[in-house]
């Protein structure tokens, strides 16, 4: 228990700008040619997986942490909407992947990765956000 009220009162104290830079910090240790083939020739779902839970559950973290509930609420409303958009692909996935070429199986997981991105944004539009209040 200690070391999650560590973890939380470390998040805390970082800015959006130091959670970018330890991200990039991150991705420059990575093996660069590894960092390629994964990205472009290998599983892209691996990467989508990987943008699409450790920005948001850090985010996630540091505004349980600072008590800004507003932000808390936005967060969720992200995790509800990555849950349902996780299960619709696990229905989904089977009839595009005997259906669809190769190509166009890359292209699939281009625009999932697009969109993850859009529902995480930090903007007061961004995907999860509109989807939720729609929806």
């Amino acid at each position: 228990m200690i070391a999650v009220e560590c973890l939380l009162s470390w998040a805390a104290a970082l800015s959006n700008s130091e959670v970018l830079f330890l991200l990039w910090i991150f991705v420059s240790h990575v093996d660069a040619e590894f960092l390629y083939f994964q990205m472009f020739f290998s599983d892209l779902s691996s990467l989508k997986l990987f943008i699409s839970l450790v920005y948001p559950t850090f985010n996630s973290i540091k505004s349980v942490a600072r008590e800004e509930f507003d932000v808390s609420i936005d967060w969720l409303k992200y995790w509800t909407v990555f849950g349902i958009f996780t299960v619709l692909e696990l229905v989904l996935d089977p009839f595009f992947i005997t259906n669809l070429p190769s190509g166009d199986l890359t292209a699939l997981l281009v625009l999932k990765i697009i969109f993850v991105v859009w529902c995480m944004a930090p903007t007061s539009n961004n995907g999860s956000l509109v989807i939720y209040d729609k929806v």
